[in-house]
């Protein structure tokens, strides 16, 4: 995601009992309403994100793309997929990531009402770590294949896959493995500071959420102008959690705590406060119409497909990538540039058919993942949750 993440690691997205606004806010919602359209979403965010790093960030960014999996940079012409894949007003990528923050700070709520701090916080562990390590072991073999088969050394050492593993490489300013958890270290700050503020969140108040977006733009301002010398990956982190926070404000509307003008108010202010986070914050040589657009984008498509959640309805294919939309998201992105740089070099194979190979390998691997080990994972979380629950009421 170029979350790059994220999606959100919350699990199956459950049917939503009936709610009643209080103080006469929204309207109370039935029983069949389900959160399908967020459960979707990340399915073509992921795809969104794969379509960017495939079509494009292969064949743009050669060089660091070569040395990230120890191959011989590609020497074929651009395909002219590049061009449709990333035009001059729209990032896919970071639509991809927008998106996925947004459906985080949507779901996690649910998540925070059914458990306490401690169980939110091994639910999520569970939810992460375990298909996040199998995901960079398999793209740590990727790359040392490649590396083996092309007579170069790996760009990564131990030091770095350990640092990787425990997500630390973005607040400690390192270079990320699999190109991609940059995102997920953000998801997991949000997580932390949810479960440190569970009552100040599930209180439905629209004003702490601004409280802390203009927190994190008045660091991010601090930072941008040499006042503090803070790690510049946190400060980003501390921006990316407010926009987060959009997707939170959403959650109120369809509990029915908020009416639909504070909803409006709402996101508009977060945005602002983001955007100007943006320009203003260390990042702000990143600050362009493609990224403000990219962004602003995917606010507009969820407000829309939260608008018509009704119309939502289970699909197969949407679905089928939703499920595994956590581990493609981790695995496409080395493991794929490893089967293209290998499939071109090595077999000749145009570029537009090795990347259809190994967009259908990065999706078996990602299928294996989650069968193997994310399922499981979940269900483990969930029984772990269950006894706790059983323990305290005896």
């Amino acid at each position: 995601m170029a979350e790059m993440i994220l999606t959100d690691v919350a699990g199956p997205l459950a049917p939503a009992g009936p709610r009643h606004p209080p103080g006469g806010a929204g309207r109370a919602l039935p029983r069949t309403d389900r959160i399908v359209f967020a459960n979707q979403l990340r399915g073509l965010c992921v795809v969104a994100v794969m379509l960017v790093h495939y079509a494009v960030v292969a064949q743009v960014m050669r060089g660091a793309v070569a040395w990230v999996v120890a191959a011989p940079p590609l020497d074929t012409p651009p395909s002219p997929i590049v061009a449709w894949a990333y035009p001059p007003w729209l990032d896919l990528g970071k639509f991809g990531v927008s998106a996925f923050f947004l459906i985080s700070g949507f779901v996690i709520p649910f998540s925070l009402r059914r458990s306490g701090m401690g169980s939110f916080l091994l639910a999520r562990a569970l939810r992460i770590y375990p298909t996040f390590w199998m995901a960079l072991l398999l793209e740590g073999c990727a790359i040392a294949a490649s590396g083996r088969y092309w007579h170069r050394p790996p760009a990564f050492g131990l030091h770095a896959y350990l640092v990787n593993g425990l997500l630390f490489a973005t607040p400690l300013g390192s270079l990320t493995v699999d190109w991609v958890s940059w995102t997920l270290s953000i998801e997991v700050s949000f997580y932390l500071l949810a479960a440190l503020l569970r009552p100040v969140l599930l209180s439905s108040r629209v004003w702490p959420l601004m409280a802390l977006a203009a927190g994190a733009l008045a660091i991010n301002a601090l930072q941008g102008h040499d006042v503090l010398h803070l790690p510049v990956p946190l400060v980003s982190a501390l921006m990316y959690i407010g926009y987060i926070f959009i997707g939170t404000l959403f959650h109120y509307r369809y509990e029915g705590a908020i009416s639909r003008g504070r909803l409006t108010a709402g996101v508009l202010g977060l945005g602002v406060l983001f955007f100007a986070a943006y320009a203003l914050g260390p990042t702000a040589g990143d600050f362009r119409s493609l990224h403000t657009t990219s962004f602003g984008l995917a606010i507009l498509v969820f407000a829309l497909c939260y608008r018509s959640r009704r119309r939502f309805r289970p699909n197969r294919v949407l679905d089928g990538l939703a499920a595994i939309s956590y581990p493609l998201y981790l695995i496409h992105a080395a493991f794929g540039f490893a089967i293209i740089s290998f499939l071109v070099m090595a077999w000749h194979l145009r570029f537009p058919i090795a990347a259809l190979l190994a967009a259908a390998l990065a999706g078996a691997a990602a299928t294996a993942l989650h069968v193997g080990i994310e399922r499981p994972s979940i269900s483990l979380g969930h029984r772990l949750r269950r006894n706790r629950k059983i323990r305290k009421r005896n």
